[in-house]
């Protein structure tokens, strides 16, 4: 996440204020590192544009347990731990008639030329791949957040609790 705040801060412009509020004792995920990248990266630049003269994108993590009750009311998600990525902004917000949509192949409220719909499926796909979900969030005030759940790795977890000097590294 750190790497790919670099990365944003030089394509995003200084108009756009990068935060980023990492969670502490996150849980292994299995996931590849360049696909989240990119997801984010598509993410951010749809944050962008919704925020035209400029604005402040919040990247956080934090861990997740996701029950039973949540799980009914998602298609495809399984109750568990879960790892939480969120991208935030000051935009102008997803109207609630199209939020629904905005994971769909192909779907874009930009004019012609200026985008393909694909950025925001292609990240979807990553996170269905990866056993995870995503939801679209319309937070009180103006912006958006977009939150990106991924399964703890526990085998992963296990190994490391089990291990006499078990440090994480990230």
């Amino acid at each position: 996440i750190a790497d790919t705040a670099k990365l944003l801060a030089a394509t995003l412009g200084e108009q756009i204020e990068i935060k980023i509020e990492p969670g502490r004792g996150l849980r292994p995920v299995l996931a590849d590192p360049s696909q989240l990248g990119s997801a984010l990266i598509n993410l951010a630049l749809n944050a962008r544009d919704a925020m035209r003269g400029g604005g402040k994108l919040l990247l956080e993590t934090r861990n997740a347990d996701l029950d039973e009750s949540y799980a009914d009311q998602h298609d495809e998600v399984i109750a568990g731990r879960y790892v939480m990525v969120a991208v935030s902004d000051t935009g102008s917000g997803i109207p609630a008639a199209i939020r629904h949509r905005v994971f769909e192949q192909f779907f874009t409220t930009k004019d012609v030329g200026e985008g393909t719909g694909l950025g925001l499926s292609m990240g979807d796909g990553f996170v269905r791949q990866s056993g995870g979900t995503d939801e679209v969030k319309r937070e009180a005030g103006p912006g958006t957040t977009i939150r990106v759940y991924l399964p703890g790795n526990h085998e992963q977890a296990s190994e490391l609790a089990a291990a006499p000097d078990a440090r994480q590294r990230g």
